[in-house]
């Protein structure tokens, strides 16, 4: 599968979980912006969202980093024009749903899948991720 198959999969597998939950979605028409689809609760309070497709590396974890790919050229995104990362992982066959907040400053984390053998503070755990807040 290519990448832009795997992107095609992660943007079908989010929606289709974001639809399940409740919440409308609504779609960009151009694909060039960070923003690859905005959610709306029954309220009509509005999120924007960034999605990404991740396997599982070797680590047992997902790594999710903070840039985007548009016309073909990776480029960071400016956080304050996100609201929230969804991550669809095809091992696990789960959205994760990450705020934008835990990633300021940072050029990418770690969602770990398997259970390490020490815990550490710093280990974000990906179940932990898999509810969709407003």
């Amino acid at each position: 599968m290519n990448s832009n198959d795997k992107g095609n999969l992660g943007l079908a597998m989010v929606i289709a979980d974001v639809m399940k939950r409740g919440y409308f979605v609504f779609t960009p028409i151009a694909d060039t912006t960070s923003v690859d689809i905005i959610i709306a609760n029954p309220e009509m309070s509005l999120r924007r969202v960034q999605i990404k497709y991740r396997k599982k590396n070797d680590k047992g974890t997902l790594e999710v980093p903070t840039n985007t790919v548009v016309n073909g050229k990776k480029i960071p995104v400016i956080l304050s024009k996100i609201d929230l990362w969804a991550i669809y992982c095809p091992d696990t066959d789960k959205v994760y749903y990450i705020p934008t907040k835990i990633l300021e400053g940072k050029s990418y984390m770690f969602l770990r899948i398997d259970m390490p053998v020490k815990r550490d503070s710093k280990i974000f755990f990906a179940d932990e991720f898999i509810e969709l807040n407003f």
